[in-house]
C-alpha cells in the first residue's frame, strides 16, 4: 500500500484512547500495596517506578480467580495499571516492540516471577488539538480533546498531548487502511481490553459508549 504523504481536504481520522480495560481480562495489582502511595508522595516519574523495584500480581491474586459471567478471566496481554502507562506480556512486547519503541519506552518489572514490561508513551504531539471544541466540565477543567485532522499524523501513532494533564494515552486510526496498534494486536490474536473512541473526524464531535478491543 502506498503512503499518503500530505493531508488533503475530507481526509478521515478517529482517535483512541489505548485504555485496555475489560471485566473479561484479569487486572494488575501490586504485591505491595504502599509502592503506589510512595510513587506518589515521592513525586517519583514513571521512569523513577518502572526503574525502582516494584512486582505485580495477576494469576495469583484473589480477584483473577473469580469468573466473570461464569468464564475464567483472561491474562491480558496489553492491560491497564495505571493512568497514562499499560502493561505488555512477553508475547506482545516481542512482536509489537519495535513499532512501540517508536513512540514510548520499555521498562522491565516483574510479575509473579516472569519478566513483562511497563509502557510510557514519551511521543507528546503539540498543537494538535482544538481547544474551542474540546469537552470542559462546568467549572473549566480540560475534560476530553477535540483535534484538528489536518495536523494528526497521517499515519497511526500512539501518543499523548499536554492538554490532558492525567496522561491519558491516545492512537490515532486514519481511515485509509493503514495498520494502528490495534490492527496488529488483533492479526497476531493478542488479548486486549477496550478502547474507547474519542473523537471522529466525520462528525467532528466527541463519541462516548464505543471501543475498540479484543
Amino acid at each position: 500500500m502506498k503512503l499518503k504523504m500530505e493531508y488533503s481536504e475530507g481526509d478521515l481520522m478517529k482517535v483512541f484512547s489505548l485504555l485496555a480495560v475489560s471485566h473479561h481480562n484479569m487486572t494488575f495489582f501490586p504485591k505491595d500495596n504502599l509502592a503506589i502511595y510512595e510513587h506518589t508522595d515521592k513525586g517519583l516519574s514513571d521512569e523513577d517506578l518502572w526503574k525502582s523495584p516494584f512486582e505485580l500480581l495477576l494469576r495469583n491474586h484473589p480477584n483473577n480467580k473469580k469468573k466473570y459471567k461464569g468464564k475464567k478471566k483472561l491474562v491480558p496481554d496489553i492491560g491497564h495499571f495505571i493512568n497514562g502507562s499499560v502493561i505488555l506480556s512477553p508475547k506482545s512486547t516481542d512482536l509489537l516492540g519495535g513499532y512501540l519503541k517508536r513512540f514510548g519506552d520499555l521498562y522491565e518489572f516483574t510479575v509473579e516471577g516472569e519478566t513483562w514490561f511497563s509502557y510510557d508513551v514519551t511521543n507528546v504531539l503539540n498543537g494538535i488539538v482544538s481547544i474551542e471544541k474540546s469537552r470542559h466540565d462546568s467549572v473549566g477543567t480540560f475534560v476530553s480533546p477535540a483535534f484538528h485532522v489536518d495536523k494528526l499524523p497521517l499515519a497511526s501513532q500512539v501518543f499523548k498531548i499536554p492538554e490532558n494533564y492525567l496522561g491519558t494515552i491516545y492512537f490515532s486510526d486514519p481511515e485509509d487502511g493503514s495498520e494502528t496498534i490495534l490492527t496488529m494486536a488483533e492479526k497476531h490474536g493478542l488479548v486486549i481490553g477496550e478502547n474507547p473512541l474519542v473523537w471522529d473526524s466525520s462528525i467532528s464531535e466527541l463519541m462516548s459508549g464505543k471501543a475498540k478491543g479484543i
